[in-house]
């Protein structure tokens, strides 16, 4: 359930403010947008430092890394 983050972004020019908003959401927790019941049946994931997740990984947000580790093993 530990993984850790597989790449990272750079900020653009005048594009500042929708970065720092989406800082604002990143989460140790990341919940699997595509679960199926196949080689990989992976629900949830914990990342040892906070990220922005992705398209089929998108972040959960919680009030404390321990309710997200709790949640992630749920």
């Amino acid at each position: 359930m530990l993984t850790t983050p597989d790449c990272s972004g750079v900020i653009k020019d005048g594009e500042e403010d929708a970065a720092y908003e989406l800082w604002e959401r990143v989460s140790n927790l990341h919940i699997c947008h595509e679960c199926r019941f196949n080689s990989n049946p992976t629900c949830a994931v914990f990342t040892e430092r906070q990220s922005g997740g992705g398209r089929s990984w998108p972040n959960f947000l919680m009030a404390t890394p321990e309710m997200e580790k709790a949640t992630c093993a749920w």
